[in-house]
């Protein structure tokens, strides 16, 4: 009987807080989508050597669209630019 309280009272307080952690993972979001632009520049600017063209414009817009998202606030555009942009870098690295 007491196992069975004790684990209605965590279940109970674990539903309570869950809103709660809603802004904790906003914050990480941000720092995942902001890392990972630093990573992709990071990427692009090591490969320019030996990546066509087309790809470092590509890449370009990608990024910057990926920045804009960023200062917007809107996590799910900036992360989606920045997968794409990481499949464009990915393709030109395979026909180098």
């Amino acid at each position: 009987m007491k196992r069975t309280a004790i684990f209605g009272l965590f279940i109970t307080a674990a539903l309570l807080a869950s809103p709660f952690a809603s802004p904790v993972f906003a914050a990480d979001d941000e720092e995942d989508c902001a890392s990972s632009l630093e990573a992709l520049k990071d990427d692009v600017d090591a490969a320019t050597s030996y990546i066509d063209k087309t790809a470092k414009v590509e890449l370009e817009k990608l990024m910057g669209q990926a920045e804009k998202a960023q200062k917007a606030g809107n996590e799910d555009a900036c992360n989606d630019a920045i997968e794409k942009a990481n499949d464009v870098l990915a393709k030109a690295q395979e026909g180098q």
